[in-house]
């Protein structure tokens, strides 16, 4: 693993503030989150490592 990945986490809320998802990011080109499980609605994600906030958003489920 290289040290661009090392220890990178992703965690998904939905838009009352609970984590629906959280996962360990194996590479840093492509993660896939299968969606299917969500409900339609407004969700922030945020990647970190270390405690260390690297990048959030916001996405919307249809």
């Amino acid at each position: 693993m290289s040290t661009t990945t090392k220890h990178l986490e992703i965690s998904i809320s939905n838009e009352w503030g609970t984590q629906v998802y959280s996962s360990r990011i194996e590479t840093a080109y492509k993660h896939k989150i299968n969606l299917s499980q969500f409900s339609a609605g407004i969700y922030y994600y945020v990647i970190h490592r270390a405690n260390q906030k690297l990048q959030s958003g916001r996405f919307v489920k249809i």
